[in-house]
């Protein structure tokens, strides 16, 4: 090798024989292609890491798609495809391993005329028949540009998601009338969390999707447990008012009344968590002479249910099961 930052000009013929003689070969036996190798001038300060690819990974990054690393200063460091998330965990190479730029593999010297979209550093050597080397023999001049003791192993992981919960549930949303209360400083948006969860974009939304939120003004915000409560109070007892049956609950209606007292969105979305649209048969406007297809929904029971226990479990009661059974059964509306 070449010293550091030393650029010695390719070898001679008779450097190449002298070589060959001293390895006790025969010139017929070398490829036509000729790799010489030095140190980068830079070598030393490369920051370049070896990453051992997943399958599915390699594949992935074959569509033209990308690689993003996440993960903050207290937690290991994740790389996220769009769907899925891998630890990294550093592994040690037994040797040391030299990494060089656009170092051909063996089949790749079997031919003495340059491959399709390599850059030759330097220019042919000439053969010297008499000197027993194969015509057309190229040098190509090869820097080393680091060298890697370790490298990455990709394990498939199931992220933290839990993280979002707590990240949202400071600046949940109490109604219009606690708003004065949270500061924009306080609120995060989808960019924030991709920046502070060690996850995926499809994990990430493939959990919010299980949570009761609101996107609000580009923001992200839980709907606390007791004002979604009370909403949905609200909403039965319109229910309740006009004798509807379970199943047959006009939203329109409903949003009408309420939308005085709680904003249209978290209606919406009472509706949404809640209810379930139910297809219901279109009857004729006598006055107005239209036919109307009325937006009926009907109650989903196990929804309406679960928020109940939670409200009863919030409240910090210690409760042994048979209490807190006959508390929910109770709770619920009938």
């Amino acid at each position: 090798f070449g010293e550091v930052g030393d650029m010695e000009p390719v070898r001679t013929n008779e450097d190449i024989i002298r070589l060959i003689e001293n390895a006790k070969l025969h010139p017929a036996d070398l490829n036509p292609v000729v790799q010489e190798v030095h140190f980068h001038p830079d070598f030393g300060g490369s920051e370049c890491r070896l990453l051992e690819l997943d399958p599915e990974v390699e594949k992935y990054l074959l569509t033209g798609s990308s690689l993003v690393i996440r993960g903050s200063g207290e937690e290991s460091a994740m790389m996220c495809t769009q769907s899925t998330t891998f630890e990294l965990k550093d592994a040690e190479i037994s040797n040391s391993l030299l990494l060089l730029e656009s170092l051909y593999y063996p089949d790749g010297t079997k031919k003495s005329s340059p491959q399709a979209g390599s850059k030759i550093d330097e220019a042919v050597v000439k053969a010297d028949e008499a000197q027993c080397l194969p015509p057309e023999r190229v040098i190509h001049r090869k820097q080393i540009v680091g060298i890697a003791h370790s490298y990455y192993e990709m394990r498939r992981v199931k992220p933290n998601l839990g993280k979002i919960i707590h990240l949202l549930e400071s600046t949940s949303y109490k109604g219009k009338d606690d708003e004065h209360e949270i500061h924009t400083s306080q609120l995060k948006s989808m960019e924030h969390l991709l920046s502070d969860v060690s996850a995926s974009l499809n994990e990430i939304k493939s959990y919010l999707a299980t949570l009761r939120y609101i996107e609000l003004s580009g923001y992200l915000r839980l709907v606390d447990c007791d004002y979604l409560f009370r909403v949905l109070n609200f909403v039965l007892g319109v229910i309740e008012e006009n004798s509807w049956n379970n199943r047959s609950i006009e939203k329109s209606t409903v949003i009408a009344q309420l939308c005085t007292l709680e904003p249209n969105f978290i209606l919406e979305k009472v509706f949404e968590w809640f209810f379930s649209r139910v297809q219901a048969p279109a009857h004729d406007d006598e006055e107005e002479g239209l036919t109307i297809d009325e937006e009926l929904y009907s109650m989903n029971e196990d929804s309406i249910c679960n928020l109940f226990g939670e409200v009863i479990l919030k409240r910090g009661q210690k409760f042994n099961l048979r209490e807190f059974v006959k508390s929910w059964q109770e709770g619920v509306p009938k």
